[in-house]
């Protein structure tokens, strides 16, 4: 790759297509996630769960393909993970008695590792697709793998949904997802419901 600076705002072609595939990996098994829950922490309201069921093979992809994580770990509180890299974070992030902790567990961890391996490698993608400010990631960079280990086994409500702020978003993103016109509609849509997230988290 030569003297391309992976850390800065550059995306070489062939990292970039790297990166795609490997978030794209991340937002199917968070969609596997999404529809197969029907008891305890729902990641989806019922209705959409059953619509998120319903799509076909090629409309999850489209959706999975999508260039953003579909889902959030709280990323936009930076609180939050202060507390969490001091040692501890509020209850409401343990669902104790969860019956699936241990597979939204290992999920978290499996994108927390990402995260933080894209965090070094380029920065500017970490940020837009994970909607993560910098404070954020550098708390996760710094964060030895035995403490996002914990994190993610201990903290299984870290995991929800993108756009839990934006009534109807997901429902939209469903209807995109299921026309085979909206391959750029798509992403260009979750990046809107994006900037509007960050927008109202700034005013708060």
């Amino acid at each position: 790759m030569g003297s391309v600076d992976l850390t800065g705002d550059v995306i070489e072609p062939e990292l970039g297509r790297h990166i795609l595939a490997e978030l794209a990996s991340l937002n199917a098994g968070f969609l596997d996630l999404a529809t197969s829950r029907v008891n305890g922490h729902a990641l989806l309201p019922a209705d959409q769960q059953s619509a998120l069921a319903g799509l076909s093979d090629a409309a999850k992809r489209r959706l999975a393909d999508c260039a953003f994580a579909l889902f959030d770990l709280k990323l936009c509180n930076v609180q939050c993970w202060r507390q969490l890299r001091a040692g501890g974070a509020g209850d409401e992030l343990r669902i104790s008695g969860h019956t699936d902790n241990h597979e939204i567990g290992l999920f978290t961890l499996s994108a927390l590792m990402y995260l933080r391996h894209l965090a070094d490698v380029n920065r500017f993608f970490a940020r837009l697709s994970f909607g993560a400010p910098l404070d954020v990631l550098r708390i996760i960079s710094t964060l030895p793998i035995s403490r996002l280990r914990v994190i993610a086994h201990d903290y299984p409500g870290l995991l929800h949904t993108r756009f839990c702020s934006q009534p109807g978003a997901w429902a939209g993103l469903l209807r995109l997802a299921s026309r085979s016109d909206t391959d750029t509609l798509l992403p260009a849509t979750i990046l809107g419901y994006q900037h509007l997230g960050q927008q109202s988290a700034a005013r708060e």
